[in-house]
C-alpha cells in the first residue's frame, strides 16, 4: 500500500479591510483595518502555525501553515465586505465568515478553484453551497473580497467576480 502525502496548506496575508456593506457609488468607512507593517497584530488570536513575518517585498504579512486559525478577537460585523490581500503558496486556505461559536460560513481557496460551505453547529456542515472552477494564483499576492447582504454572499479575486450564493437560510449577521 503507498503512503498518501499530505499536503499542509500555507498562504500569507498581506492587509485586511473590514467594512460596511454600502451602496457601490459611496465609499464606506471601514470598520476594521490592519497592515501588519510593523509587525504587530495586537487584535488577533494566532493559534501555533501562524506568525508575523516578513515577505518578499520586505513587508510584514500574517503568515500561516496547516490547519490552524488566526481569529480576529473582539469583533462582530453584520451585513460586511471583507477585502484581504492574500498569496497562496500551496494547499488550500479557508476564510471563515460571520463565525459565531461553531456556526459559520467558510470559503475554501486554492489554485484549483473556490468553495463555499457552511458549518451550523459541532459536526454539522453543509457542503460546496456553490463552487467555481477558477481559484488563486499560487506564489502570487491577490485581493480577495467577501460581501455578505443577509444571505447574499459574493467573493471576488482580483475584482472578478467568482462565486455568488443566496442562503435561504442564512446565519445570523
Amino acid at each position: 500500500m503507498a503512503a498518501s502525502r499530505h499536503v499542509l496548506p500555507l498562504v500569507a496575508v498581506g492587509w485586511l479591510i473590514v467594512a460596511p456593506c454600502a451602496p457601490a457609488a459611496q465609499a464606506a468607512e471601514a470598520l476594521y483595518e490592519a497592515d501588519f507593517r510593523h509587525g504587530r497584530a495586537p487584535e488577533w488570536e494566532l493559534d501555533p502555525g501562524w506568525v508575523l513575518a516578513r515577505q518578499d517585498e520586505g513587508r510584514q504579512a500574517l503568515r500561516g501553515q496547516g490547519h490552524h486559525w488566526a481569529r480576529l478577537s473582539q469583533h462582530s460585523f453584520g451585513d460586511s465586505r471583507l477585502r484581504l490581500r492574500l498569496k497562496l503558496i500551496r494547499g488550500c486556505v479557508h476564510l471563515n465568515y460571520r463565525v459565531d461559536g461553531p456556526r459559520r460560513y467558510f470559503i475554501g481557496l486554492s489554485d484549483a478553484g473556490l468553495y463555499l460551505s457552511k458549518q451550523t453547529g459541532p459536526g454539522r456542515f453543509q457542503e460546496n453551497l456553490a463552487s467555481a472552477r477558477v481559484g488563486l494564483q499560487r506564489d502570487r499576492w491577490s485581493e480577495v473580497e467577501v460581501e455578505g447582504r443577509g444571505g447574499a454572499i459574493t467573493v471576488r479575486i482580483d475584482g472578478q467576480t467568482r462565486l455568488r450564493h443566496t442562503d435561504d437560510n442564512p446565519l445570523a449577521t
